[in-house]
């Protein structure tokens, strides 16, 4: 007598939510760490372009600005507009202290450059202040910051299990 079978047997029910289990174990591990190169290649970028706007003052013999907008994920400088990754804007983790270099009060704005802008003058003196990087889950953060001293220069960081890292 022949049975018509028009439904899953349990055993393979029970190999297929394996296999999907097994899938989804492995590839967990790289959306984090996808997260995670978003917004370090989004520092690098910003990086980049305040590097620029620095020396872009110093040929101009003149005063120049990057401008950030965080309600807009945005910045303008020298008459470009980036718009920050789907998956990454400004902001902080929840309870870190800042700045970078020297923690020491929580952060409660995602830039602290004076007005919303870095300013370069045109002997390559860097306004100080930080800004901060988050990716949309809130589980990775980058901070660039100018501090105040003799010869300005930007540094990067990476906030990781609890500690600023600076990213070299």
């Amino acid at each position: 007598m022949l049975h018509n079978k028009n439904a899953f047997t349990l055993t393979e029910l029970s190999v297929v939510l394996a296999l999907v289990f097994i899938v989804i174990t492995l590839c967990l591990p790289a959306l984090v760490h996808y997260a995670s190169q978003h917004v370090a290649a989004e520092a690098a970028m910003l990086k980049t372009a305040c590097w620029y706007t620095q020396q872009y003052a110093r040929t101009q013999n003149s005063q120049k600005s990057l401008i950030f907008n965080p309600a807009g994920n945005s910045y303008t400088f020298a008459d470009t507009k980036h718009v920050l990754h789907s998956q990454v804007k400004f902001g902080s983790l929840p309870n870190v202290f800042g700045p970078p270099a020297i923690p020491h009060k929580q952060i409660t704005a995602p830039v602290t450059f004076v007005g919303q802008r870095v300013s370069f003058s045109p002997l390559g003196i860097i306004q100080s202040g930080t800004v901060y990087l988050v990716d949309r889950n809130q589980s990775v953060m980058y901070g660039l910051t100018a501090a105040v001293a003799g010869v300005s220069h930007l540094r990067m960081y990476h906030y990781n299990q609890g500690r600023w890292q600076s990213c070299v």
